[in-house]
C-alpha cells in the first residue's frame, strides 16, 4: 500500500502514528519499526488524538491485578451513571459525581482514580445507604460488591499507587497540549516525568501492609512483596512507553522555525540550533537554501500577516511561489502532515464512534464490520456511480418485502 502511494521516493514518508497498540508501535518488532527499516525518515510520532493517560493505563495493564483494578474503576463509575436514584444518593453524601466512562470515548481513568481515592470513605458510606434503602436485589448485590472492593487490600494498594502516578501523567499531557511547545520544552517535560516516576518507584518499598488483609502473616507478606515488584514493573512499563512515544521530537523543531510571533526576533537572531535539528532529522532538506528562504520570509512584511502554517503554504501555492521556496515548502508540508502537539486531542470523533452513534443500538459484529468497511473504503464507493442502485436492488431481492421496490414494465399486445 505504501509503495502504491509514494512509489520509490522514500523521503515522502515522514511520520507514522498509531492508536497505541503495542503490536503497532513496538520499538524493535512493531509495525513502526518494520516500516522505518525501509523508510528512514518515517519517525514514529505519538498519536495525539488519543489521551495519554488511557495509553499508559493500557500499557500498565500487563499485570492481572492491574487489569482487574482498572475494570473495577470502570464498574464503579458505571454503577452510579446508570441510575438517577443512585446518583441522587451520591450527590447527597459524596457531593461529587464520578467521571463517566464510555466504550467509544477515551476513558478518563486519571480523573476517576483521583476522585475515588479522595472520596473513598464517603463512597463507602454512600454504598451502605444504597444497600439498606434499595428494594432492588440487583442494586443491593452490586453496591455490596463494590463496597467490598473499596475495602479490599489489593484494590486499595493499586488505588494508592495510581493516585500518585496519574497527576504526573496529567501534567505531562497538559504540557504537551501547548500549541507553543518547543522540542526543548517537550524534552524537559518528559525528563521531569521520568524523575517523578522514579521517585514513586523508589517509594513503593515504603508502602505498608493493609490491616484489612486477614490472611496468615507469612502468606500476606509474600503476596505484598510480589505486589510491590509488580508496582515497580508498572513504573518501568510506563517509563518505557513514554520514552518510546516521545523519543522523537524533531518535528517540534520545524514548528519552532515557523512560530510567527517570533519572526521579528528571528530577524535579529536566526534560530541556528533549531535549523540544525531539522537538518539532522530530515537530511534531504538543503540547509543553506532553507536558511536563505527563512531569512526572506522573516523580513518581508507580506508574510507577517500570515499566522498559520496552512495559510502560509496556501499563500505560496496561490502565488506560484513554491518553486521560489522549494525547501520552505517541504518543511511546511512536513508540519501539516505530522501532528505537532496534543492540543488537537479528540479534534474529531473516531470512525468507530461515528458508526456506533449512527446505529444507536446494539449491533452484531458482522454489521459493525460491514459499516466500518464502508467508512474506510468510501473513496472507492464514491467512484462507483451505480453503487446506491446496486444496494437497493440487493435489499429488495433478499427476502419478501411488504412494499414493491422493483417496478417491471409491461408491454401491451
Amino acid at each position: 500500500m505504501i509503495k502504491a502511494l509514494i512509489g520509490n521516493n522514500k523521503n515522502k514518508l515522514v511520520s507514522q502514528s498509531y492508536d497505541g497498540a503495542n503490536v503497532m508501535s513496538g520499538r524493535t518488532a512493531g509495525v513502526q519499526a518494520l516500516i522505518k527499516q525501509n523508510y528512514p525518515h518515517a519517525f514514529f510520532v505519538h498519536c495525539y488524538a488519543h489521551q495519554l493517560n488511557l495509553i499508559l493505563s493500557q500499557a500498565a495493564s500487563s499485570n492481572t491485578e492491574v487489569r482487574i483494578f482498572f475494570a473495577n474503576i470502570s464498574e464503579i463509575t458505571s454503577f452510579f451513571k446508570h441510575s438517577s436514584q443512585r446518583t441522587q444518593v451520591l450527590d447527597e453524601i459524596v457531593k461529587k459525581r464520578l467521571p463517566a466512562t464510555s466504550a467509544t470515548r477515551w476513558n478518563f481513568h486519571s480523573r476517576s482514580i483521583i476522585t475515588i481515592h479522595n472520596n473513598k470513605d464517603t463512597l463507602i458510606e454512600c454504598l451502605e445507604k444504597i444497600e439498606t434503602s434499595s428494594k432492588q436485589t440487583l442494586t443491593i448485590n452490586q453496591s455490596q460488591a463494590i463496597r467490598m472492593k473499596l475495602e479490599q487490600s489489593t484494590f486499595n494498594f493499586w488505588l494508592n499507587f495510581f493516585s500518585k502516578i496519574m497527576p504526573h501523567v496529567d501534567i505531562l499531557y497538559s504540557t504537551l497540549q501547548s500549541r507553543m511547545i518547543t522540542a526543548d520544552t517537550a524534552k524537559k517535560a518528559v525528563e521531569a516525568f521520568f524523575v517523578e516516576i522514579r521517585k514513586i518507584r523508589e517509594s513503593v518499598d515504603e508502602m505498608n501492609l493493609e490491616e484489612t488483609d486477614d490472611r496468615p502473616k507469612r502468606i500476606k507478606k509474600d503476596t505484598f512483596i510480589t505486589r510491590k515488584l509488580a508496582a515497580k514493573e508498572v513504573c518501568d512499563i510506563i517509563s518505557s512507553q513514554v520514552s518510546d512515544r516521545f523519543q522523537f521530537n524533531g518535528h517540534l523543531s520545524i514548528a519552532t522555525l515557523f512560530a510567527f510571533e517570533k519572526f521579528k526576533t528571528y530577524i535579529k537572531e536566526f534560530p541556528e540550533e533549531e535549523l540544525d535539528n531539522v537538518i539532522s532529522n530530515y537530511p534531504f532538506i538543503n540547509r543553506q537554501c532553507l536558511k536563505t528562504e527563512l531569512t526572506v520570509i522573516y523580513g518581508r512584511d507580506d508574510f507577517q500577516t500570515v499566522t498559520k502554517t496552512v495559510d502560509l503554504l496556501g499563500f505560496l501555492l496561490e502565488n506560484n511561489l513554491v518553486e521560489c521556496f522549494p525547501e520552505l515548502s517541504k518543511c511546511l508540508k512536513i508540519i501539516i502532515t505530522i501532528p505537532m502537539t496534543s492540543s488537537e486531542a479528540e479534534r474529531s470523533f473516531s470512525c468507530l464512534k461515528r458508526i456506533k452513534t449512527f446505529l444507536r443500538s446494539t449491533m452484531c459484529e458482522e454489521r459493525l464490520t460491514a459499516l466500518a468497511m464502508l467508512s474506510m473504503e468510501k473513496s472507492l464507493i464514491h467512484d462507483m456511480a451505480d453503487f446506491n442502485d446496486k444496494v437497493i436492488d440487493k435489499f429488495s431481492t433478499r427476502k419478501h418485502r411488504r412494499m414493491e421496490f422493483q417496478f417491471k414494465g409491461t408491454t401491451s399486445q
